[in-house]
């Protein structure tokens, strides 16, 4: 089931207009769906992907250029973007204004589904990590500074909370329904067949050239990364005449 949906995203990717450049695809088909991470269980996907399946959206921020051409850093104050596909011809014709693609509305909805059914894996196991810590307190002798830390602790969830009340754990049913959606393909079927139903939403003109470069991407290695900054500062401190 999660295959389907990153085979969607990755031809989406190469053959429908979006708001990535084209110079940014080649990044974000290498950060989404060929990075890695060396995890304490093995190698999993990478953060771009984990990302996409806990929130339910895929953040492209990073794939991006300024129009400078300086790629974003990790950090930097800068307004985010998300993944979004375009209907850009009407009837065969360039769209002065392009409307949003029919096609986001499926992948945000099974983004959604996956993102509900992740959730109740760290719900599960949140709930294992308090029991075990309310067992270990419970044994520990109480100390005055265990005591104020605690009472601490309650002050500044009670506070940060009050205006934004958490969300209820869900009741079984709901997580009954949350894992009926990924877990068989009859929901995916009935999702896919409503998109379809009417075919007047769809062009039949949507579909560009490819955007997937044939030279393929070749990740920056951090030592080159490196060795370019420590001799741009080599250059900053050169005097500028030689007799100096």
């Amino acid at each position: 089931m999660e295959s389907i949906l990153h085979v969607l995203i990755y031809v989406a990717v190469r053959f429908l207009p979006h708001n990535a450049d084209d110079a940014a695809v080649l990044r974000l088909l290498y950060n989404y769906f060929d990075d890695y991470s060396d995890t304490a269980s093995g190698f999993k996907c990478g953060p771009a992907k984990y990302h996409a399946m806990k929130t339910g959206e895929i953040d492209i921020t990073l794939d991006l250029a300024d129009m400078d051409g300086r790629q974003a850093t990790l950090g930097e104050a800068r307004p985010g973007k998300i993944l979004e596909f375009y209907d850009v011809k009407e009837n065969g014709v360039p769209n002065a204004s392009p409307e949003l693609h029919p096609i986001n509305d499926v992948i945000k909805k099974l983004l959604t589904w996956f993102e509900d059914f992740y959730s109740l894996s760290l719900i599960s196991t949140n709930k294992v990590r308090r029991a075990t810590a309310g067992t270990s307190r419970a044994e520990a002798p109480a100390s005055k500074m265990s005591a104020r830390l605690a009472q601490f602790s309650s002050l500044k969830s009670s506070s940060s909370h009050s205006s934004t009340p958490r969300r209820p754990p869900p009741s079984p049913e709901e997580i009954k329904a949350i894992k009926e959606k990924v877990e068989g393909h009859s929901h995916m079927a009935a999702l896919l067949a409503r998109a379809l139903a009417d075919s007047s939403k769809w062009s039949k003109t949507d579909k560009g050239p490819d955007k997937r470069s044939r030279k393929g991407y070749v990740r920056a290695r951090e030592d080159t990364f490196l060795a370019t900054r420590s001799l741009l500062s080599v250059k900053r401190t050169l005097p500028e005449h030689p007799d100096e």
